[in-house]
């Protein structure tokens, strides 16, 4: 099955960047955590 992509569906950019944002942070989070020294995220911690 293929996604449509927000383009497609019309959506504004802001929109967009809103959807987009969650991630972002996440992605922000998950990086300073594995730079603090001796903690590194493991697998079960961290779900994909």
């Amino acid at each position: 099955m293929r996604y449509a992509t927000a383009d497609e569906i019309g959506m504004s950019k802001s929109e967009k960047d809103r959807l987009m944002e969650p991630s972002r942070k996440l992605a922000r989070f998950t990086t300073t955590l594995s730079q603090k020294p001796g903690r590194k995220p493991t697998r079960k911690s961290w779900p994909r």
